[in-house]
């Protein structure tokens, strides 16, 4: 996944161009959440968060601070389960950087699982939003429409769906100021299937 995370970075500045030069200090929101899903799944590998979090993730939300910068806190980040209808979810949150980096130890907020999750192939939900968000940079390469939610991400959410006649995972991605939804949809392994833009 460093790999994966090194491609983003490059990716997100040549995407954004005289935008990124301005402010080349600061990652984008998008990536924001990229890089904490990398974090989070990090974490489960060092046993500070239960695998079962990311099995039964639902969706990432990026906030902007105030008076962020290098050591700052400038993004915090809210990951959270699926639960089940009118219950509140457990939720992990992480607070980074301008640069991207994690600041302090990621805070657990109780709340429940749902009682009949959805069940996911060889690839976790996390991995599969770091890859469709990974897959939005490469994307916005040629196309500026897609582009447009690097900078004001706000959030993304996964559910499994079917398309084709097949289960594939469908990442929402919402941004400020942006009235449609981006909606990518992934093959169960990863593979980018499909945009598109809806209200």
């Amino acid at each position: 996944m460093k790999t994966l995370i090194l491609a983003s970075l490059a990716t997100v500045g040549f995407a954004l161009g005289a935008e990124a030069n301005n402010h080349s200090a600061e990652v984008p929101n998008l990536t924001a959440a990229e890089i904490s899903a990398h974090k989070i799944d990090k974490l489960v590998q060092l046993k500070q968060v239960d695998a079962a979090f990311v099995k039964n993730l639902k969706g990432i939300e990026v906030s902007k601070l105030e008076n962020g910068g290098p050591a700052k806190p400038t993004f915090k980040v809210i990951a959270h389960q699926e639960s089940d209808d009118g219950k509140e979810a457990n939720k992990l949150e992480l607070t980074l950087d301008s640069k991207g980096k994690a600041l302090g130890k990621a805070q657990i907020i109780a709340g429940t699982s749902a009682t009949k999750p959805t069940v996911w192939g060889s690839k976790d939900p996390i991995t599969l939003i770091e890859e469709g968000l990974h897959h939005v940079e490469h994307v916005a390469h040629h196309d500026k429409k897609v582009g447009q939610y690097i900078v004001p991400f706000k959030a993304v959410r996964i559910s499994q769906v079917t398309l084709d006649n097949k289960s594939v995972a469908k990442l929402e991605i919402v941004g400020d100021g942006i009235q449609e939804k981006l909606n990518m949809y992934l093959s169960l392994t990863g593979e980018l299937l499909k945009t598109e833009r809806t209200k």
